[in-house]
């Protein structure tokens, strides 16, 4: 059982430090205040931290440091 909970324990630093990856990129290609988050049932979501809202992964295809995702953008994939 212990090494069962040391492989859930790495797999889980592993998730975390991707997490914090997908973070930072996110500041980068949206200009509001976004972070990755799960949902079960609907996997992997884009947060709008100020107004809490879920949107799909497919809200950021085509966004760049230049083409930002927008609010309103966010807002048109939210679930």
């Amino acid at each position: 059982m212990k090494e069962l909970m040391n492989k859930v324990f790495s797999a889980h630093s592993k998730y975390e430090f991707a997490v914090k990856n997908v973070n930072d990129k996110l500041k980068e290609v949206c200009d509001f205040n976004a972070s990755l988050t799960w949902c079960a049932g609907d996997g992997h979501l884009v947060l709008n931290e100020e107004t809490s809202n879920v949107a799909s992964l497919n809200c950021l295809n085509g966004k760049t440091a230049k083409n930002k995702l927008t609010e309103q953008e966010h807002e048109k994939y939210c679930i």
